[in-house]
């Protein structure tokens, strides 16, 4: 089973982290995915994953932060970016905070592939001030996943409201996907892409790099089956022991 922090009181806080002081931190963003994915889809997912991972490892989970590095979207309605210092700050006072309380293991969750570089470099920034493991995993091995069962191609490598990650959320809960708006776009890559500043925005039409038509719940379900298993497993063979 899994513990949620915020619906816990001390003595029970205080109880769990004696028998496993691993913790867990689902990151997502606030950013748009489309005419037919929520705003919360990588919130959504972290959370989720979080949870199944946490179940597994008998882990206490953090309340989410529900907002990434979303630069590439700025200046689209409803969409909220931080800073990569402020991120950053974020991640590294939270590992100090849960320093004080005996944590032996941070895994870190994040549904946005962007959050990858902030959190890179706030974990190497405070290597030498803690004394535990800060784990952190998006889309862990999604290519060789996804390569099993995704039918369309990415664009740049890319997952974005794709078939990927509409067939993700409809696993979740597919009351959140209207999926008679799914739509195929790969935009032309610009001769700038990579080696510029411009929004992903100025890119697309419709938010979608890819074909969000061929999604599936099935393909979702088998996604998130193979990345809740691979991030447990690497936690136990990290950690060299399954937690209690």
């Amino acid at each position: 089973m899994f513990y949620n922090i915020e619906q816990l009181a001390r003595p029970e806080v205080e109880d769990i982290f004696k028998k496993n002081p691993v913790v867990i931190l689902p990151v997502g963003a606030t950013e748009q995915h489309g005419p037919h994915l929520p705003y919360g889809t990588d919130t959504f997912y972290a959370e989720y994953v979080a949870k199944r991972v946490a179940d597994r490892l008998n882990a206490v989970i953090l309340p989410t932060m529900p907002y990434g590095y979303s630069y590439v979207w700025e200046g689209i309605p409803g969409v909220i970016s931080l800073k990569e210092d402020t991120f950053k700050a974020l991640i590294k006072d939270i590992s100090y905070s849960i320093q004080k309380y005996g944590c032996k293991c941070l895994v870190i969750i994040t549904g946005h592939e962007a959050n990858n570089r902030p959190l890179k470099f706030a974990i190497r920034e405070i290597h030498d001030q803690i004394n535990f493991r800060i784990l952190y995993f998006n889309y862990p091995n999604i290519i060789e996943f996804s390569n099993k069962i995704i039918e369309s191609q990415k664009w740049n490598n890319m997952i974005h409201a794709c078939e990927i990650e509409t067939s993700v959320m409809l696993a979740i809960d597919e009351n959140f996907v209207k999926i008679n708006r799914a739509l195929k776009e790969y935009p032309d890559t610009p001769d700038d892409y990579g080696y510029s500043d411009d929004y992903l925005g100025n890119i697309t039409k419709s938010g979608i790099f890819g074909d969000a038509t061929l999604a599936t719940k099935e393909k979702g379900e088998y996604l998130l089956d193979a990345m809740v298993t691979f991030i447990t497993d690497k936690v136990i063979k990290i950690l060299g022991k399954q937690p209690k």
